[in-house]
């Protein structure tokens, strides 16, 4: 957009002379249009195909563009990368179990380029060289991905996520039956962002670590109220390897995972990180023959930067050389609230075996009815630092071998280890508990001031405290937990969004109703220069006019989302004016300064002039100036 605009100067010590000054502004004024492309064919290019539509819809950027799939059914056959370059894209089939997706066996089905957005919903993927590589921003719903193999030496046979800016969300899907040299169903790696929830993984297989999931190079892994089981590695993590960066685990069930060295259920190595695992259940997971961390092997660097948090977990039947339950190495972990039993170390720390470098603060936790050479509960020549209250041992002996010692305030079982908890049962929650039996020495024998801050319920959900005092381990007697209903999907009751206006201060919040919050909100296709906050706050300034068209996803805590479609008209900026009315005389050898003005329009401004008297000169960005030679 460009407007001329007319002001005076006059150079006194004479005669008056007016000078036009020509203002000129030039805006860029882009209008984006949202498109919804539907596939029509199963075929793997032209018109109708998958393939055309994914190119249509990077072309078409700034937007979210949508590609519907949903009248499709059977097999769709790939041969080569399907590849959503930049934009946002919401890929939308008709279910997992009625559209599949077939790639060719040697390259990735889909491949996610840096900067863009992607959500996959209601697929099944198989036969890629693995299914899916991410460097951008993707989710992936309602979705099964099974039989994909990454290349050779290449990580993730379902999903490779990558990079610093990568960030991956699955929701309620099945990984089963992918392999790869790293991470047989999932890779994180280069500071990369991994979220899970509502999952299973199974059958999944590695060459190197993390038969399930591998986790590398400062990468950040959250699981949630997810399933992995029957995943096998042949080096370390049956379920899960991580080579530093964070690891965190809640209400998950790591059950039937194999590993060939450390860590049956789960190995975490490296000079830094931090797991942290909660309300789970490490079951029947395996190590080689001569290997340590049946359940679960931490190793970190001498240094000491490990931090390892465990509470209200249960470690059951799992086996390895050294640790039957848990083994740890060079880091500071805090373990309370927990159960270990049922576990064997064909030769020492049936429950747990503590190595070097370690700071163990235990409190609150039960050990009991483990199987080892040397140690069945526990075995370690230092670094246990107990709290107090924990409950070890059986038939009268705790059973601590190599060294260390308990406090004063921990007890010993003075009978049968089944005289204080049961058999590994559905006993209420989300995962497989021991709960205490009738009369058992561990009710009410705990400490609450141990208790972690923030922390109110047991494993399954129930009260943490009944009674009065805690219980020792990870279930507390009382009420059994009320079966969690059938949770309705959390629903975006936000009618509208307000219309917008290109660099003026914009702000909308979207509310929900349903499922079980709190809720998290994304959304899709925002117009440049707004963001959604995770709590539903939209807000910035326009940079751009238009009709955007945005999706917003409310997620709740069990993983339960919805979507809204909205559209958001954002009008061109204010009309463009110059507001500097009247420009000072100037003298005749004396210097001259005069900042000129404007409003609206779209900035940045770009101010010319025209008609200058001699010894003048205007600024681009406005800053007219100068020293005037003649009298005019």
């Amino acid at each position: 957009m460009r407007l001329s605009l007319s002001r005076c100067l006059t150079a006194n010590n004479g005669c008056v002379k007016t000078i036009g000054l020509c203002l000129i502004l030039f805006l860029s004024l882009p209008f984006a249009h949202a498109d919804t492309y539907t596939v029509t064919n199963l075929t793997d290019s032209g018109a109708g195909s998958l393939r055309q539509a994914i190119l249509d819809a990077n072309i078409n950027t700034g937007v979210n563009n949508t590609i519907d799939l949903s009248s499709l059914s059977g097999q769709l056959l790939t041969q080569g990368n399907l590849n959503i370059t930049t934009g946002t894209v919401d890929i939308k089939g008709p279910g997992a179990d009625v559209l599949t997706i077939i790639g060719n066996g040697n390259q990735r089905i889909f491949e996610i380029s840096s900067g863009a957005t992607a959500t996959l919903s209601g697929l099944t993927l198989t036969n890629g060289g693995g299914a899916i590589l991410n460097n951008g921003t993707l989710t992936v719903t309602n979705s099964t991905l099974s039989g994909n193999t990454a290349a050779s030496n290449d990580n993730g046979g379902a999903i490779y996520n990558s990079g610093s800016g990568a960030t991956l969300t699955v929701v309620n899907c099945r990984l089963a039956n992918n392999s790869a040299e790293w991470g047989g169903g999932l890779a994180n790696s280069s500071s990369a962002t991994l979220t899970l929830i509502n999952s299973t993984l199974s059958g999944n297989n590695s060459v190197s670590a993390g038969g399930g999931i591998y986790n590398n190079f400062n990468g950040s892994l959250t699981i949630t109220n997810t399933t992995l089981s029957d995943n096998v590695s042949g080096s370390y993590g049956g379920a899960i390897a991580s080579n530093t960066g964070t690891l965190t685990l809640t209400r998950t069930a790591l059950t039937d995972n194999f590993a060939a060295y450390h860590g049956g259920g789960i190995y975490f190595s490296g000079s830094s990180g931090r797991v942290a695992v909660s309300e789970s259940t490490l079951s029947n997971n395996i190590t080689g023959n001569l290997y340590c961390g049946g359940g679960i092997n931490i190793a970190g660097g001498s240094s000491g930067g490990v931090t390892v948090v465990l509470h209200n977990n249960t470690l059951s039947g799992n086996t390895a050389r050294d640790g039957g339950g848990l083994c740890i190495s060079n880091v500071i972990t805090w373990f309370f609230d927990n159960t270990v039993s049922s576990n064997t170390a064909t030769r020492n720390g049936g429950g747990m075996f503590i190595g070097t470098g370690v700071t163990l603060n235990m409190g609150n936790s039960l050990i009991t009815g483990n199987l080892a050479v040397s140690g069945k509960s526990m075995y370690g020549s230092s670094g246990l630092f107990s709290r107090g209250h924990n409950l070890l041992g059986e038939n009268g002996a705790m059973d601590l071998a190599g060294g260390i010692v308990a406090s004063a305030s921990d007890l010993s079982v003075a009978g049968a280890s089944s005289a204080v908890i049961g058999a590994l049962a559905d006993n209420g929650g989300l995962t497989q508990t021991h709960a205490p039996v009738t009369g058992s020495p561990a009710i009410d024998a705990g400490d609450n001031s141990l208790i972690p801050a923030g922390v109110t319920t047991d494993q399954r959900g129930a009260a943490r405290i009944y009674n009065s005092l805690v219980d020792i381990g990870a279930v507390e007697v009382g009420p059994i937990p009320t079966p969690t209903p059938t949770v309705t999907t959390p629903a975006i009751t936000t009618p509208f969004l307000p219309d917008a206006i290109v660099s003026v201060p914009y702000a909308a919040v979207l509310t929900a109703i349903g499922g079980q919050y709190p809720y998290i909100y994304t959304a899709t296709g925002l117009p440049p220069g707004l963001s959604l906050t995770s709590n539903g706050i939209l807000s910035g300034m326009p940079t751009a006019s238009g009709d955007f068209h945005l999706r917003a996803t409310v997620m709740d805590v069990l993983g339960q989302y919805s979507q809204r479609d909205y559209g958001l008209a954002v009008g061109p900026s204010l009309s463009l004016a110059l507001v500097t009315a009247n420009l000072p005389n100037a003298l005749v050898n004396v210097p001259y300064t005069q900042n000129l003005a404007a409003l609206g329009g779209q900035p940045p401004y770009v101010f010319t002039a025209t008609g200058l008297p001699a010894g003048f000169s205007l600024s681009s960005s406005g800053v007219l100036r100068g020293t005037p030679v003649v009298r005019g």
